[in-house]
């Protein structure tokens, strides 16, 4: 994603972004809320089915898609590994005398669902934005200046220390370095790491100078003025409105499906008899 975002247009010149990208912005925040303040399957089943449309019409490459996922369910998996075993409820299943609570189960699960969910809006959104597209798209939207420049320069320079860690790895593979466990290893990762940093520090140095001569004010001039056309706002509505109908579906059919709590089944008891 640090790749795409730096070479822009998701490594082609050819892809178009879904919408405009000031928009894809806001709508990747509010699909974000949504997501996060839903607290029952059905709506988040829905809002699912949303993040799905998005990634058809965004037209994401599916191996890539599920790569990507797939590294990030990796961490997300790490996060919520120790909810099963410590969130309080009746035990479901023990494993090597560990009770793994059904509560803490169903949380998990449900963490996970909420990250795939809003990580596939976020690949649609953004898929054809550049690092310097989405800088301007948030200065646009009244961001603070200095985050915006931080967010850039790391998306830039994260790019560039993997290509000098792959360098550094390859000249490293060119004079028969084998990794083992024994002291060398440890040293040439070590060495490794540190050529990085230093490289890193003077490539700053080169660039900033650069920068100044240039005469760099703190703003970065936006590549082209970018409008929001008809179709864009006509997207942006029907995704709204998906997202509002989506809610409002799961909550009522979570009020049908889910029993009636004793006090409201007397309270409406109480009134029909009294209307008799």
């Amino acid at each position: 994603m640090i790749d795409a975002l730096y070479r822009g247009q998701d490594g082609s010149a050819a892809v178009k972004t879904l919408l405009q990208i000031r928009l894809a912005v806001v709508l990747m925040l509010l699909v974000a809320i949504a997501v996060v303040l839903t607290k029952n399957w059905f709506s988040l089943a829905s809002l699912a089915s949303i993040s799905l449309s998005l990634c058809l019409a965004a037209h994401v490459p599916l191996l890539r898609g599920l790569k990507q996922l797939l590294l990030f369910d990796g961490i997300v998996i790490l996060t919520v590994a120790l909810l099963p075993f410590t969130v309080s409820g009746p035990p479901w299943v023990e494993v090597l005398g560990f009770s793994i609570s059904k509560n803490g189960l169903l949380l998990a699960a449900m963490i996970i669902a909420k990250a795939n969910i809003v990580m596939l809006a976020v690949m649609a959104l953004s898929r054809g934005c550049n690092a310097l597209q989405l800088a301007h798209a948030l200065s646009e939207l009244k961001m603070p200046s200095k985050l915006v420049i931080l967010m850039q320069f790391c998306i830039r320079y994260i790019q560039v220390m993997q290509q000098e860690f792959f360098r550094l790895r390859q000249a490293m593979k060119c004079r028969g370095f084998q990794p083992k466990s024994n002291l060398h290893t440890w040293k040439s990762y070590g060495y490794l790491f540190g050529v990085m940093i230093i490289r890193a520090m003077e490539r700053a140095d080169r660039i900033w100078l650069a920068m100044k001569s240039r005469g760099y004010n703190g703003k970065f001039l936006s590549p082209e003025v970018q409008t929001i056309k008809t179709k864009d706002r006509l997207i942006f509505s029907a995704v709204i409105i998906s997202i509002v109908s989506a809610l409002l579906l799961g909550t009522v059919i979570q009020f049908f499906i889910q029993p009636m709590p004793p006090s409201i089944i007397q309270t409406i008891s109480q009134w029909v008899q009294g209307i008799i």
